[in-house]
């Protein structure tokens, strides 16, 4: 028997989505009043919200913009992470997502009404 774990299109679809709200959480911090990453200014972005471990995912797209004086909108800064963390190690990606849910205003659910969202109410018949 093989432990490969088999993980279908849902899953596949669910992941990528949270991945996409971290590397849009982080795109939030390191992006200008325009909206973009400029490789002029990667000297001057703030990166003190962002733990060193995470900074050390990001140093790659930041040399390089700041390499070839180029900007990344949201869009290509998503694409480009996205590439970089297929080649992240199991324990960086858990990382990743703990920090993001510790610091993005997500609220983690306290019970299950709070994970269905549910309204309802239980009355009792005697």
């Amino acid at each position: 028997m093989s432990n490969i774990a088999h993980i279908n299109e849902k899953s596949k679809e669910i992941i990528s989505n949270i991945n996409n709200k971290i590397f849009m959480f982080l795109f939030q911090i390191l992006s200008d009043n325009d909206n973009i990453i400029d490789g002029r200014k990667v000297d001057q972005i703030d990166l003190s919200q962002i733990p060193f471990k995470i900074q050390n995912i990001l140093l790659p797209i930041l040399e390089e913009l700041k390499e070839q004086n180029e900007t990344l909108s949201a869009e290509e800064f998503l694409i480009a992470s996205q590439q970089i963390y297929l080649t992240l190690p199991f324990d960086y990606k858990q990382f990743l997502m703990e920090w993001y849910l510790t610091n993005s205003k997500m609220k983690r659910p306290e019970g299950i009404r709070d994970l269905a969202d549910l309204n309802f109410k239980v009355n009792f018949i005697n």
